[in-house]
């Protein structure tokens, strides 16, 4: 934390390390970029996030369309409410049915399938905008939707069968022998891996893990989602190698489960993403 309040404040010419003197928007560029490659803390994570997406100046430029898509209708309504409980429902932000974070939730999914009635509600955007949303108001949560988690989802809808090849080659490349293993298993990886690749991590992995995977997403792109997918996999290569086909299953469907019951196993996963760093 206090690395980043002098790093800023120097990069503005300031002599302080106030935290509201040193707004990341008023820094350079790539000094907000190497530091959030190294974890955002999170009093700057929302506004550092918008600044990298380009959402900031996307929402100064249009300063009321989100009220406008707000009054709006959307055909894709009734599928948004369905989900809203069913969006971390143990988070208690949202946990209040009706309420509280579940009507932000709302808000931001329905002026988004406004904005964009071709795409409208896809699967695995209301935990996106959950995300955000634990880090920013709902109108700036908009904005970064369309500025960038949208298109990724976009090329995801059409592209998933894609991204999964390349990560199954990744899976070769960076570990031949559980590759090897989980094709004697006749195990294929990749059907437990895109919920991971749908929603960024951010269904069911623990949210600390989920925000330090977004602060260089927001940086590197999607490239980065299957490098955390790979070192994830390596993480438990030991374990996997020794399982049989439902052993393997269990193991994959459990990984989130085990990183919420195990902060140092999450730690460890964490310090894989160090070595994909430039």
């Amino acid at each position: 934390m206090e690395d980043w309040r002098v790093d800023i404040a120097a990069a503005i010419g300031r002599g302080t390390t106030d935290a509201q003197a040193c707004h990341p928007l008023r820094c350079a560029p790539t000094l907000v970029k190497q530091r959030a490659m190294y974890g955002i803390p999170d009093v700057f994570r929302g506004i550092v996030w918008q600044k990298l997406s380009g959402a900031d100046a996307m929402r100064q430029s249009h300063p009321s369309r989100y009220a406008q898509y707000c009054r709006m209708s959307a055909s894709a309504d009734g599928r948004i409410k369905r989900d809203l409980a069913r969006t971390m429902p143990r988070n208690e932000f949202f946990s209040e049915r009706g309420r509280g974070g579940q009507v932000l939730l709302f808000n931001v999914a329905h002026a988004y399938a406004a904005y964009d009635d071709e795409v409208g509600y896809s699967q695995g955007m209301n935990f996106l905008c959950a995300i955000l949303l634990l880090h920013m108001r709902q109108e700036h949560a908009f904005w970064v939707l369309v500025c960038q988690l949208v298109t990724i989802m976009n090329h995801l809808a059409c592209q998933l069968a894609v991204e999964l090849f390349k990560l199954d080659r990744l899976i070769l490349s960076c570990t031949p022998s559980l590759h090897q293993h989980f094709a004697e298993q006749g195990f294929d990886v990749t059907t437990f891996t895109s919920e991971w690749l749908l929603t960024l991590f951010a269904y069911s992995f623990p949210l600390n893990f989920t925000y330090r995977v977004w602060d260089v997403f927001f940086i590197k792109g999607f490239t980065y989602i299957l490098q955390v997918a790979i070192a994830i996999i390596r993480q438990f290569e030991g374990d996997l190698l020794a399982l049989s086909f439902e052993e393997i299953v269990f193991l994959l469907r459990d990984i989130p489960s085990r990183l919420h019951r195990e902060p140092k196993l999450a730690d460890a996963v964490s310090l894989l993403f160090l070595l994909l760093l430039p």
